[in-house]
């Protein structure tokens, strides 16, 4: 394949590859993609180990690789980086943009088709990541979001709930399409040699606050001392240090388990052997108006884990009440009775497990959600 032919380009402001679910998922949306459209480019965020430039056997990567700690400085850097590439190699005439760092110059350009893929939207999701940044900058951002939205061909979400907020703020309900996330069910399982025999429940993926993980903390230091905790996150260790001041503070030091950026078959050998999966989201801007589609609960499905979840509409449209054990989220006291709830009925929360499962082979395959991308892509550009 002649990838110089080829003019379609994914850009995401995200690291590729990594252990986050972003990285998970621009796997799927990037394959089905240049699957359909022979072949592209993904313009993406790299670091020091990684190599600006990258051929594999039918795409090619271009990293910005540039290590600028300021997340609006190398917001604007890879931007500038990313104008002098299409200078130099030609524009798209298909583009698809996870974000506004990747979309926000295409803004104008009448003929390239542009996919906006909002899986979070920056204007609600920096104050959560960066509390202190002033409100004149947030309305900026948001302002470039509704202009990349406005000028989108189509727009790809994962959630109903974002669909909704979308359609709410005035975009035509005809160029949204809801693509649900999903998980590899063949996906290689290492054994769990090292919790055999140890009863613990799981938390795996990001440390951000909205994802409520102290209610969790608290929750287990509430439960027999038998029952531990396992945490594997997403990021890297130096995240993990207000919760580890929390876990020192409960005195539950001994009764949670970390670990950090695991390979794919060793968590999945760690969500396997779980008790159960928690998804502890909390009640927030971010999950209730915004909205999310939390791969940690497909990836739970697809080893048979019972999961136990906050009672949210971003769950809700995934798991019904035959399939999870809901809780109203920043409850630990609740969360505690229910875990415990589950260690006694075992064989009720595997019913679940296998209920979850059953939906998941019904409406998340991925060949199904493949083929929804292709013909989202087939309503605006012929392939």
């Amino acid at each position: 394949m002649k990838l110089n032919n080829s003019k379609t380009l994914y850009t995401a402001f995200d690291l590729y590859p990594s252990s986050k679910g972003s990285a998970t998922h621009m796997h799927f949306m990037t394959k089905t993609l240049f699957d359909a459209r022979n072949g592209g480019t993904l313009y993406c965020l790299g670091n020091d180990l990684l190599p600006s430039f990258q051929e594999e056997e039918d795409f090619r990567i271009v990293r910005f690789n540039e290590a600028i700690p300021n997340y609006l400085q190398r917001g604007v850097a890879y931007t500038k980086a990313l104008d002098k590439y299409l200078n130099a190699f030609g524009k798209p005439d298909l583009v698809h943009y996870r974000d506004f760092w990747g979309g926000m110059q295409f803004e104008k350009e009448k003929n390239i088709k542009k996919v906006y893929e909002v899986n979070a939207l920056m204007s609600i999701e920096l104050p959560y990541r960066y509390p202190n940044m002033r409100l004149s900058t947030l309305n900026k951002i948001e302002s470039l979001e509704k202009k990349c939205l406005v000028s989108s061909d189509l727009i790809i979400t994962p959630s109903r709930v974002t669909a909704a907020y979308l359609a709410k703020n005035g975009l035509s309900d005809s160029k949204i399409r809801v693509i649900p996330n999903t998980a590899d069910l063949n996906a290689e399982v290492s054994p769990n040699d090292e919790l055999k025999g140890v009863p613990y429940f799981i938390y795996f993926g990001a440390l951000q606050k909205w994802q409520g993980i102290t209610t969790i903390l608290k929750a287990i230091s509430l439960m027999p001392e038998s029952y531990k905790l396992v945490i594997c996150s997403s990021n890297k260790r130096g995240a993990s240090k207000a919760y580890l001041r929390i876990c020192r503070r409960l005195n539950i030091e001994d009764r949670v388990i970390w670990h950090y950026q695991l390979d794919k078959a060793k968590l999945n050998g760690m969500i396997k052997g779980a008790i159960a999966s928690l998804v502890p989201l909390e009640e927030c801007s971010r999950n209730i108006i915004q909205g999310c589609s939390p791969l940690k609960i497909f990836e739970s499905i697809a080893q048979v884990t019972p999961i136990i979840a906050s009672d949210l509409p971003v769950v809700r449209e995934i798991l019904s009440d035959d399939s999870c054990a809901f809780i109203q989220s920043g409850r630990p006291e609740k969360w505690a009775r229910k875990m415990l709830y589950c260690t006694n009925n075992l064989k009720l929360f595997r019913n679940f497990a296998s209920n979850a499962r059953a939906y998941f082979d019904k409406c998340f395959l991925k060949a199904d959600l493949a083929e929804l991308q292709r013909k989202a892509y087939e309503s605006i550009s012929a392939l």
